[in-house]
């Protein structure tokens, strides 16, 4: 879900990017073209991303891959990637298509790879999942402290913790006491 959240808000702000309003203000016009831009860069990234998904669980299937566990977790892999460079080339978004290839392949095409595969093409993505939230993680951590520019208030990050906090409350306590109102097994409120 919130990788979705993330592609989605990204292909959003390309579509707000797009939206060129030459007066400064509201142009009903332009509002629609962006509108329609972020359907159809959405709709053809996932169209993409489900395709070529598809087509790996074909590809799989129906031939004799499953002799050669190097060749068919290679395979699996480099359609992945592709599914992002097709995208991208197309100027969709990227991150859309290989999310909706990923879920077409962990659905059919990961079913269809032999046993060694299976365990190979396993274990290489959580590696590349380890590795990349270590160096995001890492990197974050570090631009913290070389960044020149921060100005450092204390009132901002006491009043954002509170204003984190009275959110969460707001969101999590209340509305799972709506829901615990018809709810058969209640949420416990050392679970909210």
């Amino acid at each position: 879900e919130s990788v979705l959240n993330d592609a989605v808000a990204i292909v959003m702000s390309r579509a707000i990017e797009s939206y060129g309003g030459k007066s400064g203000k509201f142009e009903t016009l332009a509002f629609f073209s962006a509108l329609l831009n972020f359907i159809v860069i959405l709709g053809s990234s996932f169209f993409i991303g489900v395709m070529m998904g598809c087509l790996t669980a074909i590809i799989t299937k129906f031939t004799r891959l499953r002799d050669f566990p190097l060749l068919e977790s290679v395979l699996f892999v480099l359609m992945s990637y592709s599914t992002f460079l097709m995208a991208e080339a197309s100027n969709l978004s990227g991150i859309v298509a290989v999310l909706f290839c990923g879920i077409c392949q962990a659905h059919y095409t990961f079913n269809n790879l032999s046993p060694d595969s299976r365990l190979a093409t396993k274990s290489l993505f959580e590696l590349i999942n380890f590795l990349s939230e270590n160096f995001i993680f890492s990197y974050i951590g570090v631009s913290m402290f070389t960044f020149e520019h921060h100005r450092w208030e204390l009132d901002f990050i006491v009043f954002s913790f509170i204003g984190i906090f009275v959110g969460r409350a707001l969101n999590i306590y209340i509305l799972s006491g709506i829901m615990n109102i018809r709810r058969v097994p209640r949420i416990p409120v050392s679970f909210m």
